[in-house]
């Protein structure tokens, strides 16, 4: 059942994999292959982009593994799923067991520079300024166009009910320019939020990488 996991991890059907790998009885399994087993589930996990349920793997590992050697073996897998949950300071602390483990030659700079976490944004902040100023939230997000465009529009829907008002086109004012400038207000705050959130998310793979690059180097 192990080398059956093995094959569809090959054919990248990491689903089955783990489905696989779920069934093996661990009853009268030595420590090494209850381990490999583990390990294995882990890392199909990981590879579904099923961090928790990839951490409780990790965390059995660690548990039932009695083999310090055999546990410093997957300090790395830790780390990979350790950073993608963003436990940044758990990951840190398995990456300093994993260069003490290796014995690799870095100095204290190199693994600060290493270590050294993205400034994220905070969606939220993207939201709530884009409601008392609409368009600083994707500027925020570092999307400075999107921003003035969306303040351009938002702006023109605006001028628009207030001429209809003026001149008498209450109808107008009400479905035409309110309607189209409120859906663009909210909808904006919305769009502000993913934008936050879509650039925390490159800004952390991004890191990640650089720790995968390290690690797989």
């Amino acid at each position: 059942m192990l080398k059956k996991s093995s094959c569809f991890k090959r054919l990248n059907e990491f689903g089955k994999a783990s489905e696989t790998l779920q069934r093996i009885s661990f009853n009268e399994l030595s420590d090494s292959l209850q381990y490999q087993v583990r390990y294995e589930h882990a890392l199909s996990l990981l590879l579904q982009k099923k961090y928790d349920e990839a951490e409780l793997q990790y965390i059995d590992i660690n548990f039932y593994t009695h083999n310090e050697s055999l546990r410093n073996q997957s300090l790395f897998l830790g780390i990979i799923i350790k950073n993608e949950l963003r436990k940044w300071q758990e990951a840190d602390s398995l990456f300093i067991e994993y260069i003490k483990f290796n014995n690799i030659n870095i100095d204290s700079v190199k693994i600060s520079e290493l270590l050294k976490k993205p400034k994220l944004l905070n969606p939220k902040t993207a939201k709530i300024i884009s409601y008392f100023i609409p368009g600083s939230g994707q500027i925020y997000s570092g999307h400075v166009f999107r921003g003035l465009t969306s303040i351009a529009f938002q702006g023109s829907f605006f001028t628009f009910t207030f001429l209809s008002i003026k001149n008498g086109f209450y109808f107008s004012a009400a479905t035409t320019g309110f309607g189209i400038f409120q859906l663009i207000y909210i909808g904006g705050a919305r769009y502000a939020y993913y934008l936050a959130e879509k650039k925390n998310a490159k800004k952390i793979e991004t890191y990640n990488k650089k720790i995968r690059d390290f690690l797989f180097h």
